[in-house]
């Protein structure tokens, strides 16, 4: 992708987060994006922009990390942190309760071991971004972030976590974009997506 910054990355017309904040805000209670360049390029959606706390490491778990931290130092009270790829523009619109309901049969099925984080397998994909995480999990990964754990899946080998296998989904549901092949792929997903919708 030429190292471009790709939630800012245009899908027919618009910008990649767009389409990732519009699917994602109905199924949460506040929304706020993880980002760490080009912020002035980002207050134009009116979220909290929340950076990675300085000197924990990096990749996706420090994002997730910072979040959780950023969310206990406000008044708002909740259970868990919903987790969405900026480079992911179409995934269901009940996901976040499907891995809520996850959780909680977990929950209610085990004695000894409770699952705080579930995420998505779709096929024989895993999805470790599309995920639930309970907020009792700030110590832990605070501490794996410091043993140099960077990554989700890394984290889900030591800690209980409920994978959740999706049905078959439609065309374009969770179509990652790296590369311009993959950005054009996804350009014809959502006409044909936009056609249909028009048609019905």
């Amino acid at each position: 992708m030429g190292y471009q910054d790709k939630p800012l990355v245009p899908l027919a017309q618009k910008p990649l987060i767009e389409y990732v904040i519009a699917a994602a805000s109905p199924q949460v209670g506040q929304l706020i994006i993880s980002v760490n360049r080009n912020l002035d390029k980002y207050t134009r959606y009116s979220l909290p922009l929340v950076r990675d706390v300085s000197a924990a490491g990096a990749g996706p778990l420090v994002g997730i990390y910072s979040a959780m931290k950023w969310y206990s130092n406000q008044t708002v009270q909740a259970d868990y942190l919903a987790c969405f790829p900026a480079d992911v523009p179409m995934f269901p619109a009940n996901l976040v309760d499907t891995l809520s309901t996850a959780i909680a049969a977990t929950d209610s099925s085990l004695h000894n071991s409770v699952r705080e984080v579930a995420w998505c397998q779709t096929d024989t994909q895993i999805q470790p971004l599309f995920s639930l995480w309970s907020f009792k999990l700030l110590a832990a990964l605070e501490q794996s972030i410091h043993a140099g754990v960077c990554g989700p899946s890394l984290f889900f080998q030591n800690h209980p976590s409920q994978k959740v296998v999706l049905p078959p989904q439609d065309p374009g549901m969770f179509h990652n974009i790296n590369t311009l092949e993959e950005l054009a792929q996804a350009e014809k997903f959502i006409a044909k997506r936009t056609a249909d919708f028009n048609h019905n």
